[in-house]
């Protein structure tokens, strides 16, 4: 975890109230913590004669701050939970602030007094975080004399020039202090361009310090190698995900890249109807997208010498299935299972009739696109619906466009056309309702803010709903979606608050698991917290796994979740949303019910 720390020093000219909006401007940041300096003024200069020794003194004079003015600032952070920290220059000035040590979270060192180890000792003694900054020391001074302290104490590079021009930063010395053994080591920043840390990162420092203002133009010593509010956020925004921008050594690609491998890549369609036993060459196909199929690379290297087992029509795309065995219905005693536990597949309008072919569940959930909808293809599917089967609907997430769907939004076009969509889909649950005597959940996402207060766009939310008389859940959303093969930050429905509203007001929601985990991983909490709370809410269940922030609809047990007994015993509808899972005759759904039925069924021997 990386961290960075505000360094408010000078920048508040002595004025309380910018002392303050600065603490408040580095919380609304995310920064770990807030530093100040201290010197008993009236002390601390001996007898100033040179220019620059004057320059500074009137500086620090004009930005004096007392002790009292520390303790009023320091429950500030305390109550917006952001660590309060001071530097200090002597003993002596520790000493006058002995009385107040309750209220300091953290103590820094600064580089004038890197090599005081007088000081440091009896900072150390407090027992809480001491940072120590070596600007203006050499690296063999440092390296002997805080030696002795390398698991005790946090040091910071630094260069103690204000500001430090680009190219002067040394940021080696870094990896230096941490290949001789210090346990912990950061960087602070008085470079002119901020972007400096980042690279800071890069060579392992866990701590980033930078000085904060309210403005950069401002008068001051220290104004011009700081940063603005707008930098600090994309500080600390790098910082909280730098683990993750390195990633791993060995990837695998993202839903985000899948997404765009499937609608920018090729596949092989037929020029003409291929029988079974026959063997094909490239000439055999034309190459388009999207990719639906396999690739011509896959075919070049794969399937060149190999006979097709299975009729492909002319227009169709090559698939793996194709030289696959037919594959069997799914046996007898998952199939019960998935009955019994109401589990059941999402399908498409066009591949409905397959999926219900080789599975013959008794629950299903159909996943529309805009196209669909628009075109009014819906009605056409009902006559294929057995009146013993659960239905649902998920609508779609898009309309023409490219935006998402949202009959909130201030945009006309955008709302109209949603409210539309919406309204056709209604249609179509009423119609299947009318066919199964039974309930249609319709699942949606509702993922933009349109107040500046949550409660309120939630309140819309629902009312919209109510009003509409429509029986749609929305779903518990992540952070970060894959749309658009990349990422979207969604806003609603899926945050601590969130939860607190929709559980306060008894509201009706559909709970998907790998979006809980998604949420709960971002805000670094435990989704089982999460899912403590939302369940009796949760009137409808989407299921699969996720390992972090990022990674939707993983495998059942390649995730956090890992055992899905216990969500399985819940008795609501659950739809298996496992990633691709309908590829090649809906192998991935084949194999997401085994694993389950196989969970399940070590759960109850393990009950006896």
């Amino acid at each position: 975890m990386n961290n960075v720390i505000a360094e408010i020093g000078l920048n508040h000219g002595g004025d309380l109230k910018v002392a303050k909006l600065l603490i408040k401007q580095a919380k609304d940041a995310g920064c770990w913590g807030v530093k100040f300096q201290y010197r008993n003024i009236g002390s601390f200069y001996h007898k100033l004669d040179e220019v620059g020794d004057t320059m500074i003194y009137d500086e620090i004079k004009r930005n004096h701050i007392t002790i009292d003015d520390l303790i009023e600032l320091s429950m500030l952070c305390k109550e917006l939970s952001v660590n309060f920290g001071v530097s200090l220059f002597r003993l002596e000035d520790l000493l006058n602030l002995r009385t107040m040590s309750g209220h300091i979270d953290f103590f820094k060192v600064p580089s004038p007094e890197c090599l005081n180890v007088s000081l440091l000792k009896e900072l150390l003694k407090e027992s809480k975080k001491v940072f120590v900054s070596s600007g203006a020391h050499a690296t063999g001074d440092i390296l002997n004399v805080l030696g002795n302290f390398k698991n005790e104490i946090i040091l910071l590079h630094c260069i103690s020039n204000y500001p430090t021009s680009l190219g002067t930063q040394d940021l080696h010395v870094i990896s230096t202090y941490l290949a001789n053994g210090f346990s912990e080591v950061g960087y602070s920043s008085h470079d002119e361009n901020w972007e400096v840390c980042l690279m800071a990162f890069c060579q392992g420092a866990k701590w980033i310090e930078r000085h904060i203002t309210v403005e950069k133009e401002s008068n001051g010593l220290d104004h011009s190698s700081s940063s603005d509010l707008g930098e600090f956020k994309k500080l600390v925004a790098f910082a909280n995900n730098f683990e993750n921008i390195l990633g791993e050594r060995n990837r695998v690609p993202n839903q985000g890249e899948l997404i765009n491998l499937q609608n920018l890549g090729t596949s092989l369609y037929a020029n003409e109807l291929i029988k079974v036993g026959q063997q094909t060459t490239i000439d055999n196909y034309t190459i388009r997208a999207p990719r639906v199929g396999i690739s011509p690379a896959q075919f070049e290297a794969n399937y060149q010498k190999i006979k097709l087992n299975n009729e492909l029509k002319q227009g169709s795309a090559l698939s793996i299935s194709n030289f696959s065995i037919k594959k069997s219905p799914i046996s007898h005693e998952i199939r019960s299972f998935a009955k019994q536990r109401k589990l059941g597949l999402p399908v498409r309008l066009h591949d409905y009739s397959a999926i219900k072919k080789r599975f013959d569940l008794a629950t299903y959930e159909f996943h529309l696109s805009f196209s669909e909808v628009l075109n009014d293809n819906l009605m056409k599917v009902i006559d294929n619906i057995n009146q013993k089967e659960n239905i649902s609907i998920h609508l779609p997430d898009y309309i023409p466009g490219n935006n998402l769907l949202d009959p909130l939004s201030r945009d006309y076009q955008i709302k109209t056309i949603s409210r539309k969509m919406i309204e056709t889909v209604g249609g179509f649950a009423r119609a299947i309702e009318d066919k199964i005597s039974k309930k249609v959940n319709i699942v949606g996402s509702f993922s933009k803010c349109h107040h500046d207060c949550k409660k309120l766009n939630l309140d819309a939310v629902f009312d919209y709903i109510e009003n509409e008389k429509l029986n749609i859940l929305p779903q518990w959303l992540p952070v970060y979606a894959w749309y658009f093969g990349g990422t979207v930050k969604l806003d609603i429905f899926n945050s601590y608050q969130d939860i607190h509203y929709i559980v306060s007001n008894q509201r009706k929601i559909c709970l998907d698991f790998s979006h809980l985990v998604m949420a709960a991983s971002y805000y670094k909490v435990c989704w089982r917290d999460w899912f403590n709370d939302l369940l009796p809410c949760a009137e409808h269940i989407h299921i699969s796994d996720a390992a972090d922030a990022t990674s939707e609809g993983l495998m059942f047990g390649k995730g956090q979740i890992g055992d899905f007994s216990e969500i399985l015993a819940i008795n609501k509808l659950k739809i298996i949303e496992s990633w691709q899972g309908h590829i090649n005759e809906g192998e991935g759904f084949g194999q997401a019910l085994g694993i389950l039925y196989r969970q399940s069924k070590k759960a109850e021997d393990a009950h006896g």
